[in-house]
């Protein structure tokens, strides 16, 4: 799957999560996007994300 490059700036919040399980880390280009990906990394009933 084609992943988007996330530049570095600062007017946005941008950064990357580390995963619980150890898969590689996920990049975000906002506070919603990365309190979701914070979300699904402890929601049991997701398997995997990318």
């Amino acid at each position: 799957m084609p992943v988007r490059k996330i530049p570095r700036n600062y007017r946005n919040i941008t950064g990357a999560v580390s995963r619980s399980n150890g898969d590689p880390m996920v990049r975000y280009e906002s506070a919603l996007e990365r309190d979701f990906y914070e979300l699904l990394d402890f929601d049991i009933n997701v398997r995997s994300y990318e």
